[in-house]
């Protein structure tokens, strides 16, 4: 929660791991992070692009954009791989080891990665559709998924903390749906809305599981 853009999220993940699975599921992590933000970026950018072209009235050239779509592709095909290749060389640095299980997976494995990321992304976008009809703001379907996909890309590139986010979230939605409504309130309120339920209440929850789950060992140790 006080880490800057949620770093500490994925250590924290695997404390609750066997010991000999944390590096593993650690590393395990990173890639599903990396799936996440590589499918945020794969349509966010037409996305953007789109934005600037129909709702900005902007000519952008496609080539740029296309080239840096197909070698953020080309390179998460090719991560074991890579991460194989340097494994074998010789004083690989000691922070090495928390990725090297990347390269035990398949190209298999990293497709089933990125329909799964998929469909979590086309739920959060859905689910902000449905929150924005909530607070009044009317959207035909292209226009909100043009709008919607720029936001989550802006957002997933702006450095923030945990705390404050929910005020980030709230900016970058006012700068980018302003542009089709004049309700900011509206706007800003679906931001935090996402925020709390998605991030908040997750996170409270998965604060107190550890105490509950010790406090569950420590009755079954007393009963016995």
């Amino acid at each position: 929660f006080f880490t800057p853009n949620r770093i500490g999220e994925m250590p924290a993940r695997c404390l609750d791991l066997e010991e000999g699975n944390r590096v593993r599921g650690l590393s395990l992590g990173i890639i599903s992070s990396i799936s996440q933000t590589l499918v945020i970026g794969l349509w966010g950018i037409p996305a953007l692009i789109l934005f600037i072209q129909i709702l900005q009235n902007h000519k952008i050239s496609l080539l740029f954009p296309i080239l840096i779509i197909l070698i953020i592709l080309l390179t998460y095909c090719l991560l074991p791989s890579i991460i194989n290749f340097f494994s074998k060389k010789k004083n690989t640095p000691s922070w090495f080891q928390y990725i090297q299980p990347i390269g035990e997976l398949n190209g298999e494995e990293l497709f089933k990665i990125m329909i799964i990321a998929s469909l979590r992304y086309f739920v959060f976008c859905f689910q902000y559709y449905l929150f924005l009809k909530f607070f009044g703001i009317d959207l035909n379907i292209k226009n909100a998924f043009i709008l919607i996909a720029t936001n989550y890309l802006f957002l997933t590139f702006t450095p923030s903390i945990a705390y404050s986010e929910g005020i980030t979230r709230a900016s970058i939605a006012i700068v980018v749906f302003s542009t089709v409504t004049k309700n900011t309130i509206a706007i800003g309120i679906t931001g935090i809305t996402i925020w709390i339920i998605n991030f908040i209440i997750p996170m409270i929850v998965g604060s107190l599981l550890p105490f509950i789950k010790e406090k569950s060992s420590k009755q079954t140790l007393y009963h016995e």
